[in-house]
């Protein structure tokens, strides 16, 4: 959940591509990480951080 929020942060320095309004608070600070979110990503910024973070299998 922190690395999501991290990338979420990443992503709107990088990209400006969501604005900081109040779903961009309710995405930051989800207490659940849901797949919903995951579409929320700008893609390039989540493959970045699939490379740096690979997940354990």
């Amino acid at each position: 959940m922190k690395l999501f929020s991290l990338g979420l942060e990443l992503s709107v320095d990088l990209t400006k591509e969501l604005p900081r309004d109040e779903l961009y608070w309710a995405r930051k600070y989800c207490d659940q990480f849901e797949e919903d979110h995951m579409v929320l990503f700008p893609l390039c910024v989540q493959r970045q951080i699939n490379n740096w973070y690979p997940l354990p299998h």
